[in-house]
């Protein structure tokens, strides 16, 4: 009885296409998850900053962005995600990290400045949707930078396929 292994490949790439996406959507999940965590802290800090110690809204954001951005790094090592690219390299990790974040950082002050000292927007609501525009620009960058999508292991059964036909 000869095995057709292209419609093995073909079901065993389905079953791991399936479970990838399930992992990334878990992974999405918590990585939201522990962003909130930050945001909670991060929009916390900024409005104690701004409102209690009349902090400029600009410095105010920087201090509060560098507090969540450290609470978001220790969840995502730690909890989130299950692969990291630079795991024998942690200070690297970091850098990359921080590198992102302040990426990010700046894309939050141009929001910033835009929603508070152009159209005199409420500080909080415009830190709000800065944060979501933020934390997707970082998960993407994240991911793809730092936290490893595992390999498929179709690619291996191709490869022994092949060499078996």
């Amino acid at each position: 009885m000869k095995v057709n292994t292209r419609e093995l490949r073909s079901d065993f790439k389905l079953v791991v296409d399936n479970s990838n996406r399930a992992s990334a959507g878990i992974e999405f999940a918590k990585y939201f998850l522990a962003s909130f965590a930050a945001l909670a802290l991060d929009l916390a800090l900024f409005s104690a900053l701004v409102r209690l110690v009349e902090m400029p809204y600009a410095w105010a954001a920087c201090v509060a962005f560098v507090a969540g951005a450290g609470l978001a790094y220790l969840f995502s090592v730690k909890w989130v995600f299950g692969q990291r690219k630079l795991a024998l390299a942690p200070l690297r990790e970091l850098v990359t990290f921080v590198a992102i974040g302040a990426l990010g950082l700046a894309l939050t002050q141009a929001i910033l400045l835009v929603g508070i000292g152009l159209l005199a927007a409420m500080p909080e609501l415009v830190k709000l949707v800065a944060a979501g525009i933020t934390f997707i620009f970082n998960f993407v960058l994240r991911k793809r930078l730092l936290f490893v999508v595992p390999v498929f292991v179709d690619s291996i059964a191709s490869e022994r396929s092949r060499t078996h036909e």
